[in-house]
C-alpha cells in the first residue's frame, strides 16, 4: 500500500515519522509530506532525507496571528495538489491544521484514498479566551475540521478527552497517546528494575520541574501560587527546562513570590534532561483552565523519568492520577490541600515508580504500535 502522512508543524513531525515507521515495518511504501519552516526556530531550513518530501510554508513569527493562518492554509492547499498527483492509497493528515480535513474529504472523492485523520489538538477550542466560540472567524475555523470528519475511515485522537470536547463518530475513534523512546540513560540508576521503589531524600530543598513550551497556554501565575503554598512547609527549587514567548512573565512571577529557581533554556540533549528531571520530586503539569488539552508532552517526559505530576488538566491526565496514583491533581480552591499532599509524597518511592510504570503501560513505544495495530485492522476491514 502506498501511504502518505502529512504534517505542516515540526513539532509533530516525531509522531509523524514515528507511525511511518510503524506501516514501513508492514511492508507498506511510505512518503512523508512536511513543511520547509521551523515552527520552534522560526526559521526555513533547507532539508533533504530520503522517502520525504519537504514543501514551502511561508514564514510567521508570532503563534497567535493571521499570517500564520494563512501561511498553514496555502500550504494544506499546496500538499493537496501534490497528493492529487502522486495518488496514494492512504493519506494520513495530522491535524492541525484544520484545513487538511476539508482537503482529504475532496482527495478520498478525486483519487479515492483511505483517510486517517490523527487529532493532535484541538483549535479554536484550545484557545484561552472566553465569549469568542460564536464569532463568526471562530466558527468557521472550527467548521473546517467539523463538517468533514465524515470522510475519515480512521480517526485517532492524542487523548480520549477529545470525544468529549468535540462531536466523533465513536465506531471509528481511537485514542493513540504519544509516546517516549527508551534511551536507557538518565533514569536514576540505569540497571534499576522498573518496578524498584524510587525514594528521593527528605531533607534540603524540595526540588520540582517545569519543563516545556513557556506559552500563552500555561497558568504562571497558578504555578507560583502553588509553589509559594508549598513553600510555607518547605523550601522549594525549580528547574526550569523551556522556551516560549511567555518566560519573562513566568520568571518574574516566580521571582515575585520567592521562588528559588535555575533556568536552562531549551535542552535537546535527551541524557542531560533526563538527569535534570530525575533530580526531581515531581514535575508541573498546570495550564490554563480553558484550555482543551487531556494529556501534555511534558507529563510523558515526566513519567519517563519517574516523577510524579502535579497536575490540573482534567481528562485523561487527571483521571488516571486517580487510578494510578503517580501524582497530585490540584483542585480548584483548594492549593492547601494541594500542597500538604506533595510535601506528604515528596519522599515516596511507590510513587515515583507508579509514574514509570504508567510510562511503560500506556506511553511506551509498544503501546503506541498496539495502538496503531488495532487502527490498521480497522483500515483494513
Amino acid at each position: 500500500m502506498k501511504i502518505a502522512i502529512v504534517t505542516h508543524s515540526s513539532t509533530y513531525e516525531n509522531r509523524a515519522e514515528a507511525v511511518g515507521r510503524f506501516f514501513e515495518n508492514r511492508g507498506d511504501e511510505v512518503t512523508w509530506f512536511f513543511s520547509d519552516f521551523d515552527h520552534q526556530k522560526r526559521m526555513t531550513l533547507q532539508r533533504e532525507k530520503r522517502d520525504h518530501v519537504y514543501l514551502h510554508m511561508a514564514p510567521y513569527t508570532r503563534n497567535l496571528s493571521l499570517k500564520r493562518l494563512s501561511s498553514i492554509h496555502r500550504f494544506a492547499a499546496d500538499t493537496e495538489k501534490v497528493l492529487l498527483e502522486q495518488k496514494p492509497d492512504l493519506i494520513y493528515f495530522l491535524v492541525p491544521a484544520n484545513s487538511f480535513v476539508p482537503a482529504a474529504e475532496r482527495l478520498r472523492k478525486r483519487i479515492g484514498c483511505r483517510i486517517v485523520l490523527d487529532l493532535i489538538d484541538l483549535w479554536p477550542e484550545s484557545l484561552p479566551v472566553k465569549g469568542i466560540d460564536f464569532l463568526p472567524p471562530i466558527r468557521y475555523w472550527r467548521g473546517l475540521r467539523q463538517k468533514h470528519l465524515g470522510c475519515a475511515d480512521v480517526i485517532l485522537t492524542e487523548c480520549r478527552y477529545y470525544r468529549e470536547r468535540i462531536s466523533l463518530p465513536e465506531d471509528r475513534t481511537f485514542t493513540l497517546y504519544w509516546y517516549k523512546e527508551s534511551s536507557g540513560e538518565g533514569i536514576q540508576e540505569k540497571d534499576r528494575k522498573d518496578t524498584d521503589p524510587i525514594a528521593l531524600p527528605q531533607d534540603g530543598p524540595l526540588r520540582i520541574a517545569y519543563m516545556g513550551s513557556i506559552n500563552h497556554i500555561i497558568d504562571p501565575e497558578r504555578i507560583a501560587a502553588i509553589l509559594a503554598e508549598i513553600q510555607k512547609r518547605r523550601h522549594v527549587f525549580l528547574e526550569v527546562i523551556g522556551e516560549g514567548e511567555g518566560r519573562e512573565h513566568f520568571l518574574k512571577c516566580l521571582a515575585e513570590a520567592g521562588i528559588e529557581y535555575r533556568y536552562h533554556g531549551a535542552i535537546y540533549d535527551e541524557e542531560r534532561k533526563n538527569t535534570i528531571l530525575s533530580s526531581c520530586a515531581f514535575g508541573l503539569n498546570i495550564m490554563k483552565t480553558r484550555v482543551n488539552v487531556g494529556l501534555t508532552m511534558k507529563s510523558i517526559d515526566y513519567l519517563y523519568c519517574g516523577l510524579p505530576l502535579i497536575n490540573n488538566i482534567p481528562g485523561d491526565t487527571w483521571e488516571l492520577i486517580e487510578e494510578e496514583q503517580f501524582g497530585i491533581n490540584v483542585k480548584e480552591g483548594d492549593l492547601a490541600g494541594a500542597a500538604d499532599a506533595i510535601c506528604a509524597h515528596a519522599a515516596d518511592g511507590r510513587m515515583r515508580s507508579a509514574a514509570r510504570e504508567a510510562w511503560k503501560r500506556y506511553f511506551s513505544r509498544e503501546a503506541f504500535e498496539a495502538s496503531l495495530e488495532h487502527a490498521a485492522k480497522i483500515l483494513e476491514e
